[in-house]
């Protein structure tokens, strides 16, 4: 997809990077790892290659090499991405191992994107999971010996969901060479498992590709079925075989032709692309106890009896401190920001270091909001959040936040009943109210204590996050 889309093959990239390196005027101890670097490449030790020239290159050139090289922005999205993204009212969800972002911009960034599965994605569906990273996040790159090996062993929860979907799952592979470490990995584990009856899956090979040992003893024995089609003429049957399941999902439409075209364009309105809501949790062990796993777990289940629960995708990051409060922004971009744990005087404990407490002003909190054009309400289950409330509104249209203390139980139900009206649908101001009768009907004394507050100008009662 990436060649077809004007990116680099494997051995382009390597051989883009090992240029970049020696135009960087390398010290001369490292130019004999470059020629190493050269050698491998020359032998199709790909991997081996790339590995050699991290080693020899700054961090930072390495990474502004590569990314520069996958770079899809420039570039048209392709026909297959567009074939694939016609796939999906029946696709669960996608798997690629690609760092271009070609798949997003097909699928309209209706689709959330993720490098690393939370507990719950196996229960998500439409979305898209990236093996091997995002070409704009470096620390999630998996190119090299090292990182493949960090893919295989130390990332358990990435593992256990991989064969969660090899198991229960009907797999597609379109575009996909299956010779990675990783899937090797996992296919060798169905192989000693199934006992002759491996689970359904299904690849899309150019013909002579697999060769017919590997064929039956490593495809086959692992349930992987080869379809074989004629790669000539830029692999048009390929397209052709899935424009004919497209069509077969929904006969009235045509397959959709070649070309930068949003796969909703047969609609007649594209679906809105769903409200991000961020979680962030802080607990630091020198403060008291509270239950931040069952608030958030409170929040997730409240929206599984929605109508609209995919119009709410959630995203989650625990023991905050600082830095990966700011990651977390950053990364997930989110409309809704809530905040679970101890608060006093408007300001918020996050981690410190060894394991003490920090305490986060408001005023900073403010200016790190204040970067998210995308950002509608922050919500604050925090005691005595509601101090200093106007510097938050500076850059939030809305705040929600506690006059007082709440406790455990009340801050659940608070929060379910508040994102359960966001997902039917209820304007903020709407959706406020009903979580405050929760909150009153389980705790009668806790009534008062959530405030909303609206900055200049902005009326909660006309503020949507999910459009019914």
């Amino acid at each position: 997809m990436a060649q077809a889309g004007g990116l680099p093959s494997w051995q382009a990239l390597i051989h883009a990077v090992l240029v970049y390196a020696r135009a960087d005027q390398p010290a001369p101890e490292m130019t004999l790892i470059l020629e190493r670097a050269a050698g491998l490449l020359a032998r199709g030790e790909l991997i081996l290659a790339l590995s050699e020239l991290q080693q020899a290159m700054t961090s930072a050139g390495y990474g502004q090499a590569v990314s520069r090289a996958l770079d899809d922005s420039p570039f048209e999205v392709p026909a297959l991405a567009q074939r694939i993204a016609a796939l999906a009212p029946t696709l669960h969800g996608v798997v690629t191992t690609n760092l271009d972002r070609f798949l997003e911009r097909a699928f309209a960034g209706t689709w959330p994107v993720y490098t690393l599965p939370q507990l719950d994605l196996g229960q998500r569906e439409h979305t898209i999971l990236k093996l091997h990273g995002c070409r704009t996040d470096r620390n999630s790159w998996v190119l090299t010996r090292k990182e493949y090996d960090k893919l295989l062993h130390r990332r358990p929860e990435l593992r256990e969901h991989m064969r969660s979907l090899y198991r229960s799952e009907t797999l597609l592979f379109v575009g996909y060479g299956l010779q990675d470490p990783d899937l090797d990995w996992h296919l060798s584990e169905l192989r000693a498992y199934a006992d002759g009856a491996p689970p359904e899956h299904f690849a899309l090979m150019p013909r002579d590709q697999v060769d017919e040992s590997r064929r039956r003893h490593l495809l086959a024995e692992a349930g992987v079925t080869v379809l074989e089609y004629d790669p000539a003429d830029h692999h048009r049957e390929l397209l052709d075989i899935l424009g004919a399941l497209a069509a077969a999902q929904n006969p009235a439409a045509s397959p959709p032709s070649p070309g930068p075209r949003s796969p909703w364009a047969s609609r007649s309105e594209p679906p809105p692309p769903p409200a991000r809501v961020l979680l962030v949790a802080a607990n630091p062990a020198e403060t008291g106890r509270l239950r931040l796993d069952a608030e958030v777990a409170a929040i997730d289940e409240s929206l599984r009896g929605s109508d609209h629960r995919a119009a709410l995708h959630l995203s989650s990051a625990w023991a905050v401190d600082f830095t990966r409060l700011l990651d977390a922004l950053l990364r997930h971009a989110p409309h809704v920001v809530h905040f679970c744990g101890h608060g006093q005087d408007g300001a918020l404990h996050i981690e410190g270091d060894a394991l003490a407490s920090a305490t986060l002003d408001p005023a900073v909190l403010a200016d790190m909001l204040a970067e998210l054009p995308d950002l509608r309400c922050l919500v604050v289950n925090a005691c005595e959040s509601v101090e200093r409330v106007d510097q938050l509104l500076q850059h939030v249209p809305c705040v929600i936040a506690m006059h007082g203390p709440i406790t455990d139980t009340g801050a659940q139900a608070f929060a379910a009943a508040f994102y359960r009206a966001l997902g039917y649908g209820r304007s903020l101001a709407s959706a406020f109210r009903l979580a405050r009768t929760a909150l009153t009907h389980i705790s009668p004394t806790e009534r008062d204590v959530p405030q909303l507050h609206a900055a200049q100008g902005v009326d909660p009662e006309r503020l949507h996050l999910v459009r019914t």
